[in-house]
């Protein structure tokens, strides 16, 4: 199986595993948003692939952050989300250790990319990751 299809499957597991929210993969058709608290895992790029050698490649996965909150004050949805991510962030650490011993890979993570909404989504608010992944069978 593709490689990049076992590392996003064990990503979804390890985050649903670890931080207390909704996780999927993709969006379902015609869905605009998902509900509070879901995170949403899906395949973004990967670099060159050797067709030859596919012992190591590249992946980034693109993770989006949803969380909601009907207080008047918006500061109360973005203190909200900042919970969702730290749980995210921590579980995104933790996950390389998990999956060397599960995928039998060595995988570094490193996130070059986090973006927010720009208060569009309120009361809904999110943010959106890109994290690259490193592995090496």
């Amino acid at each position: 199986m593709a490689a990049w299809f076992q590392i996003l499957c064990h990503l979804q597991q390890h985050i649903a595993s670890n931080v207390l929210a909704k996780v999927e993969q993709g969006y379902n058709r015609n869905e605009i948003m998902p509900e509070p608290r879901t995170i949403r895992l899906y395949r973004s790029d990967e670099g060159p692939l050797n067709l030859w050698m596919r012992k190591s490649g590249t992946l980034v996965i693109a993770i989006d952050v949803w969380e909601g909150n009907d207080d008047d004050s918006p500061k109360i949805a973005n203190q909200c989300l900042a919970e969702l991510e730290d749980s995210l962030q921590t579980a995104l650490e933790t996950w390389p250790i998990v999956a060397a011993k599960d995928l039998k890979m060595k995988i570094d993570v490193a996130i070059p990319s986090v973006k927010g909404d720009g208060e569009n989504y309120r009361p809904m608010c999110a943010a959106f990751y890109l994290v690259a992944v490193q592995w090496k069978k």
